[in-house]
């Protein structure tokens, strides 16, 4: 099956139309159901009389939409009604397949494999190794070389100390790996205390930004996994102390992480600057121009990911830092260097991932791992716990913090993995509502795009480009944003918005008095389309549009049938040899829900669902 996106002007379309016009004449001429005939010869499926057609405008008013029976507390459906942009309730046909794919319990990890050796209490280390049975070590990575240093203790005394010494005098990444013949111990340090002499009075005033991105997660499958986080975000609805902030029209800009993290970071939007999924970015991450401004205003910026920085995905590639030709130390040095270079003060715990990785015998999550756990523990929950002290030390230091955690526990072929997350992220908008100066983020870049539901239903493939978006700002921190940005950011949840609305609010606050006022803080137009934006095609609009383009079945059939023989064109051009031509030439047998739209002035863009067949 092919998704095609095609553009093409009005000339080529009115040629066209030309064409289908007489077919259309012809059919009702002879008044009798023809079967459709490929220009091939090939009998395709039969296609209704003309007099039988339906356009586009009457499909859309007989689909019948709902909401699943999800629970969408922050959506205003009346406030959205009018805007040019609509939402768009899922396809109601659709409801039955997505309780059929995503119920079924959570997968939980295997609490008899826990151990358990050391813990801090009260800033202090104790450690117990009745259990441990036999020689115990300790194992953390050296943040100057990238290495593990492993040491072996005599004693529980020995190896507490030792753990001690590393808190005090830093030079780690802020986790401990404790091992005996019984099991490992994954052992959370805290960073070595921030001193509050340094501090300054901007920096005491400055809004704390805490990202939580979620990695192919829909609004819609937000809402139908999380049901703990949904029922917390509920529960602050009537809060006198915290607003929170729903944008139920985020449009994803493309079904990838990276071009969206470069929206987001580096508020660069370059359709021309393409690349295949094996490869790399042609240009890297632009942390900089969001992160450095904040690091020189006195912010520390940390950046958490869940993957294996020496793998070939996440941020090491994102940078173009990735290199298998490299040493450990000097992939390090490298990766250091550009983190230098975006702003990034800490890594925290992100290295950790390679261990645990490891552990579950997979070198990333995306496939094949339906939990990633560590010692009876999920991963995230790992990340979570230091998140939540990293950012109780800024806070009770007064220093502000930016905090960047990309979560892939979403991100697998089921779908359902998302549903280990509920827990610690209800905990951690729990956490994070008291922290009266911090701005919480949490979103998505794209839905799912890869699995079961994309493949089998139109509302998978809606879904991939619909993605989540939610702010929580508690007082303070609408206190330091100001009464017009905070007007902006409500106003503005019924509106369209991308990633790239968001990187205007971060610059706003790393540099208020030169920050341009555009995105979500300035007032965003209730006329804004998709045809407004600039998004990396092949994408799907995800507003219900009131002036879809009508065209007929007929109509839309020749479509198929033109952009089928284009892409044969296209493939017969790269195979490098006429031999194969056989091979290339695609006949529609079918097509399935079309959306078009008008773009810019004198262009239609048509989204269409083909299913192709070889030559016999």
């Amino acid at each position: 099956m092919d998704s095609l996106s095609i553009m093409y002007s009005r000339v080529r379309f009115k040629s066209i139309l030309i064409f289908t016009l007489i077919a259309i004449i012809f059919f009702t001429w002879l008044n009798i159901q023809l079967p459709v005939v490929s220009s091939k010869g090939k009998i395709l499926e039969k296609k209704p009389k003309s007099n039988e057609k339906k356009n586009l405008s009457q499909k859309s008013k007989e689909e019948s939409r709902t909401d699943c029976g999800i629970d969408l507390p922050y959506l205003n459906a009346g406030k959205l009604r009018g805007l040019a942009c609509e939402f768009k309730f899922p396809l109601e046909d659709s409801c039955k397949l997505t309780r059929s794919i995503f119920s079924g319990e959570v997968t939980q990890c295997d609490k008899s494999e826990k151990v358990s050796y050391c813990s801090l209490v009260a800033k202090d280390v104790k450690c117990d190794l009745v259990s441990c049975q036999g020689h115990v070590k300790s194992g953390y990575l050296n943040i100057a070389t990238g290495h593990m240093i492993w040491r072996e203790h005599q004693s529980p005394d020995r190896l507490s100390q030792a753990i001690r010494q590393l808190i005090d005098q830093g030079g780690h990444s802020n986790y401990v790996y404790i091992r005996c013949p019984a099991g490992t111990q994954l052992l959370i340090l805290p960073d070595k205390p921030v001193k509050r002499d340094h501090v300054t009075n901007e920096q005491r005033t400055s809004v704390s930004i805490n990202m939580l991105l979620l990695d192919s997660v829909s609004y819609f499958h937000f809402h139908r996994s999380l049901p703990k986080t949904v029922g917390k975000l509920k529960d602050l609805q009537h809060s006198a102390d915290v607003k929170v902030l729903s944008y139920p029209l985020f449009q994803s800009i493309k079904s990838r992480t990276f071009e969206n993290m470069q929206a987001l970071f580096g508020g660069v939007v370059d359709t021309k600057q393409t690349f295949s999924t094996q490869g790399s970015p042609k240009s890297p991450l632009l942390l900089q121009e969001t992160l450095q401004p904040l690091r020189d205003k006195g912010y520390e910026n940390l950046f958490l990911e869940d993957l294996c920085w020496t793998w070939e995905w996440g941020i090491s590639k994102d940078l173009l830092v990735h290199n298998k030709s490299l040493g450990r130390a000097e992939y390090w040095r490298n990766l250091w260097k550009a983190f230098h270079v975006g702003g990034i003060t800490s890594y925290g715990i992100s290295p950790a991932g390679c261990e645990v990785l490891l552990a579950n015998g997979k070198p990333d999550p995306f496939h094949g791992v339906p939990a990633v756990c560590y010692n009876g523990r999920y991963h995230h929950s790992y990340i979570f716990e230091y998140l939540a002290q990293y950012q109780q030390q800024r806070v009770d230091a007064g220093i502000p913090y930016t905090s960047f955690y990309g979560s892939n526990t979403p991100h697998d072929e089921d779908g359902t993995r998302i549903k280990t997350l509920d827990v610690d992220l209800a905990n951690h908008i729990e956490h994070v509502t008291k922290q009266t100066n911090t701005l919480t983020i949490i979103f998505s870049d794209h839905g799912n795009a890869y699995g079961t539901f994309p493949q089998s239903h139109q509302q998978g493939r809606d879904e991939t480009y619909h993605p989540i978006f939610y702010m929580i700002v508690p007082k303070g921190a609408q206190l330091n944003l100001g009464e017009e940005v905070m007007r902006n950011l409500i106003a503005n949840q019924g509106r369209l918005v991308t990633m790239l609305d968001i990187h205007y609010l971060l610059k706003y606050i790393a540099t208020p008095a030169k920050a341009v006022r555009e995105g979500l803080v300035s007032t965003l137009s209730p006329e804004r389309t998709c045809q407004d934006l600039t998004l990396y095609q092949p994408n799907i609009c995800i507003c219900n549009l009131k002036d879809e383009i009508v065209l007929s079945d007929v109509e839309l059939f020749l479509l198929a049938e033109f952009a089928s023989a284009q892409i044969s064109k296209s493939m017969m051009e790269n195979s490098g040899g006429a031999q194969n031509m056989k091979c290339y030439l695609l006949l529609p047998v079918n097509y399935s829900h079309t959306s078009i739209t008008t773009r810019k002035v004198s262009i239609l863009l048509l989204y269409i669902v083909v299913r192709v067949a070889n030559l016999p």
